[in-house]
């Protein structure tokens, strides 16, 4: 409700009592492929297929064109990528 009384100009307090200036949008990137969606429900990559979709905030800049930046530096596991040594000995 904020994003929309800001949009059609009205000036917004938040409940700290601090003036509301801009309109914050988000979006899920994927860190593999790099590709922006605008969906929050996503798990996968639609593109790529990779488990590896994070927030992003994306601003509308002076210009005109949106500008993504990072949330979080959240490493992500390379825990079942790693291939396993093959043996021809055996167990």
């Amino acid at each position: 409700m904020q994003n929309v009384l800001l949009q059609i100009g009205l000036n917004v307090v938040s409940i700290d009592g601090m003036l509301i200036k801009r309109i914050r949008t988000y979006a899920q990137q994927c860190k593999a492929c790099f590709k922006v969606y605008f969906k929050s429900d996503l798990l996968f990559c639609p593109n790529c297929g990779n488990k590896s979709m994070i927030k992003v905030l994306a601003d509308v800049g002076k210009d005109g064109l949106i500008h993504y930046s990072s949330l979080s530096d959240k490493q992500f596991s390379h825990k079942g990528l790693r291939s396993i040594p093959y043996s021809e000995a055996g167990f």
